[in-house]
């Protein structure tokens, strides 16, 4: 089964329900956490009103809200605060530059990890196995690795409440850390990273949600176009590839037209800067990796997964709890 949906309506923490939805048995409806209340029939005219009639104090509220986050901005920085410097400027690499229109999807079914170190999470598992494979890949097609090789994770924000909607999801970005030939000391570092980035994030990103709900619907198409202009403008990539990590809770019951659920895979869609994208799915302890790209960014794409299958091996078979 097969399922396309808008990230408006889809998002990390919503897989279980729309799952549950899709496979389970129950015949209670399901709740989605943050979607409101289905409207029968909208009043368009009405609608368009009661929009106008909002537009000042929305105005007002959007520019109060703007200022404060600017000056609450400057003052982190100030003092230094974790996370609140600007994005360091990466290497660029043949992973960073534009995907063109076709497309690469593969899905590797990894199976089970086994028992893990205390506190070593399977996000960063699956991080230090992109660590390993990736460069490999990169010193294999480029003849080097660079150095601060950098992933984007993405964070749920549990924290957050409902009214900020579905995508309540942040991002940090998480060393690599290509130089560490130890396995076992290069997945402490990465799990380091992602702790380190996971914590200076979520207030980050609770604030960003809270202020984007500011934002009038007039004033949205203008802000999206400067976000686009400020990321053009970059001279250097802010990431080398991302990793979104999705783990659904017991499926045994989960079947659809008497099969049994077996595995699930999906990832965000590829952009301008974002162009070769892991999604990790834990269904119980078996897990699934999902990788999408482009012939134009990855032309050897059975090799990366080649690379990606042995150093899932590895990594799991150094960081396994001896004894």
């Amino acid at each position: 089964m097969v399922f396309r949906g808008n990230h408006s309506l889809i998002s990390g923490p919503l897989v279980h329900p729309l799952w549950e939805a899709f496979f389970g048995t129950g015949t209670e409806p399901v709740h989605f956490p943050g979607l409101g209340p289905m409207v029968p029939r909208v009043n368009r005219v009405l609608a368009a009103a009661r929009g106008i009639a909002r537009a000042p104090r929305a105005a007002v509220r959007y520019i109060r809200t703007m200022r404060a986050a600017l000056r609450d901005a400057k003052e982190l920085q100030a003092a230094g605060a974790t996370g609140s410097a600007p994005l360091r400027d990466l290497t660029s690499t043949g992973l960073n530059h534009d995907p063109g229109d076709r497309r690469t999807l593969l899905v590797l079914r990894l199976g089970t990890a086994g028992p893990l170190p205390r506190g070593f999470t399977v996000t960063a598992l699956a991080l230090t196995v992109v660590s390993v494979a990736l460069q490999r890949y990169l010193t294999e097609v480029d003849g080097q690795c660079p150095p601060d090789l950098t992933a984007f994770a993405t964070l749920a924000v549990g924290a957050a409440p409902e009214s900020l909607g579905i995508n309540r999801i942040g991002w940090t970005d998480v060393a690599l850390h290509p130089d560490i030939d130890s396995l076992p000391a290069r997945a402490a570092a990465v799990q380091a990273s992602l702790v380190e980035g996971r914590e200076a994030a979520t207030a980050a990103t609770l604030r960003r949600l809270t202020d984007a709900t500011s934002i009038p619907s007039f004033v949205l198409p203008m802000e999206l176009a400067a976000n686009r202009r400020r990321l053009e403008s970059r001279t250097s990539p802010r990431m080398h590839t991302v990793l979104t990590s999705i783990r659904v809770g017991n499926t045994t019951s989960w079947a659809m037209a008497g099969r049994p659920l077996l595995f699930g895979a999906g990832c965000p869609p590829l952009t301008s800067e974002a162009t070769l994208i892991h999604g990790l799915f834990g269904l119980g302890d078996d897990l699934t990796l999902t990788v999408i790209t482009s012939p134009d960014i990855m032309p050897d794409a059975q090799r990366y997964a080649t690379l990606l299958r042995e150093a899932f091996a590895e990594v799991v078979s150094e960081v396994r709890p001896q004894g």
